[in-house]
């Protein structure tokens, strides 16, 4: 009993680790798309939040 408990931890630590790696793929993937929105919106919303910040 004690040895299928082991495993059963070591499968799920791997399939966890395996759906992270995908994930990770993932988002990279989305993260880059993300990122050049986000560089945009973010030239656009630095001088609102600077004039926001300055009242």
């Amino acid at each position: 009993m004690g040895a299928i408990n082991i495993m059963t931890i070591i499968a799920a630590k791997y399939i966890s680790f395996l759906v992270n790696i995908i994930l990770v793929l993932v988002n990279t993937k989305a993260g880059i798309k993300a990122i050049t929105k986000n560089k945009i919106l973010y030239l656009f919303s630095k001088p609102i939040e600077n004039t926001i910040a300055a009242k």
